[in-house]
């Protein structure tokens, strides 16, 4: 039986993080052009880098898409971007609600590999351009998702942004822990811009806590 995951307990303590390490930091500043891979476990400050992306990148594009697979990692990251001032800037939410307002996709089609490929074609044939996607939570991203989210990508910037954790996928995707698959399979180039956060970041709360048993 799966481990039960409290996602609102997580959200809680993401809101107590702000401050990058050398180590994230570093990975913020990845180039902001092409596309690029970050892996951690959870606790390594994954998500708290891809919001501090947005800051890095805000001004130099004007069209940035932000998805998540969970609404309570989306929600976090919306009332960041508020906090910063930047939320009119980016859209901010979370792939099936996006999916489904801009590309007229349900998420009944989730379990149906034959409907859930026609988002492809529905974001092929759409209007839409960004000249950024960040994803969290990509692991629980379909592939299927992401090649539609190659079709809306501006060609000039490739700038496609995803946080990664290889020991998580609540929702599927164990494909991906095979040894001969690969991301160009889904037509991403992540060769050398690639990285893994080793780190993992305490809350503030839980530094207390721990200082008190010290003591």
């Amino acid at each position: 039986m799966g481990q039960w995951i409290d996602f609102q307990q997580t959200v809680n303590q993401r809101l107590l993080r702000e401050d990058l390490d050398k180590e994230q930091t570093k990975v913020r500043n990845m180039n902001t052009k092409g596309h690029a891979l970050v892996r951690g476990i959870a606790g390594s400050g994954k998500s708290l880098v891809l919001r501090n992306r947005v800051e890095k990148i805000i001004d130099d594009f004007d069209n940035i898409l932000i998805l998540s697979y969970n609404r309570f990692m989306s929600g976090w990251l919306k009332s960041k971007l508020r906090e910063k001032g930047i939320s009119r800037q980016v859209t901010c939410n979370t792939f099936q609600s996006w999916a489904y307002r801009n590309l007229n996709y349900d998420y009944k089609f989730d379990k149906n590999d034959e409907l859930r490929a026609q988002i492809i074609d529905f974001a092929k044939n759409s209007d839409l351009k960004y000249q950024a996607i960040l994803v969290d939570e990509a692991q629980d991203f379909y592939d299927e998702w992401f090649r539609a989210l190659l079709e809306i990508l501006d060609d000039d910037t490739k700038s496609l942004f995803f946080v990664y954790d290889n020991t998580q996928s609540v929702y599927g995707q164990s494909h991906r822990r095979k040894q001969d698959w690969t991301w160009r399979k889904l037509g991403i180039d992540v060769v050398g811009r690639s990285r893994e956060l080793c780190g993992f970041v305490r809350s503030s709360k839980k530094q207390a806590i721990a200082k008190s048993f010290s003591q």
